[in-house]
């Protein structure tokens, strides 16, 4: 596939999934390009940030902050790395800001998914602020994903402790599916996800939660895979609709 091909698969989906391995520079400076690209009405989405950051990522689009100020307040500077956020993240949000395009804090406060994963998701809060921060698991079939998550988890995993920890996991999936549909009917189109690549890959949970909310979309998935993983080309060939090699590879369509 041609850059110009994907672009025009870019801009014509409702919701794009950029999937990435979040240590990954190569792969960092391919979204950048990709929003650079992209049409003007682009939104994006972090899974990086957490839904009780957007005050503080409004505060730096008005210039209440500056950019170190945000960073040290989110507590980013390190988020994928040592000092990793200026060069892989903030980029991104400057270009959509630049465009006054609307950027999205999408993920569910660490805190939170954490007493769920000890407590239950019963424990969490139900006030109207507090329950805003986040998002539970809708009614979708998961067994594909779930498997998948065991079996990363390995086959000595305690059940109930797989359980738990898997809870977790789906809460962030529906918390950042549900922050890019509700960024996507707030006018952006296409709404762009950076996120993790487990949590798209093969039609994963966060595109499922997405696609429970907003079912007639079209949704854009693409993988930006590292060099160590071009010897199993085969293997990643068909976990999203482009595969992205950061290495010698070009874009393959699936």
């Amino acid at each position: 596939m041609m850059w110009s091909e994907l672009q025009d698969r870019f801009s014509k989906a409702d919701a794009v999934m950029l999937g990435e391995m979040h240590d990954d520079l190569v792969g960092h400076l391919v979204q950048q390009a990709l929003l650079e690209d992209a049409p003007s009405g682009t939104g994006l989405a972090l899974e990086m940030l957490e839904r009780d950051e957007q005050p503080l990522l409004d505060d730096f689009r008005d210039g209440v902050i500056d950019q170190e100020t945000f960073r040290e307040l989110t507590g980013s500077t390190n988020w994928a790395g040592l000092k990793t956020w200026d060069t892989f993240y903030q980029p991104s949000i400057d270009i959509i800001f630049d465009r006054e395009g609307l950027v999205f804090a999408a993920n569910a406060p660490r805190r939170y998914v954490r007493h769920a994963r000890i407590a239950g998701k019963d424990a969490l809060p139900t006030d109207g602020t507090r329950s805003a921060w986040f998002s539970l698991p809708t009614d979708i079939d998961d067994q594909e994903y779930r498997n998948r998550f065991f079996d990363l988890m390995g086959e000595n995993t305690d059940p109930a402790t797989g359980d738990r920890f898997y809870l977790a996991q789906r809460i962030w999936d529906a918390s950042m599916g549900k922050s890019l549909a509700d960024l996507r009917s707030s006018g952006a189109q296409p709404a762009v996800l950076l996120v993790g690549a487990f949590h798209i890959l093969e039609n994963g949970a966060t595109v499922l939660e997405y696609s429970h909310r907003r079912p007639s979309d079209e949704i854009l998935t693409v993988s930006l895979v590292p060099d160590f993983f071009e010897m199993l080309p085969d293997d990643l060939m068909h976990t999203a609709d482009v595969v992205i090699s950061t290495g010698s590879r070009g874009p393959s369509d699936q």
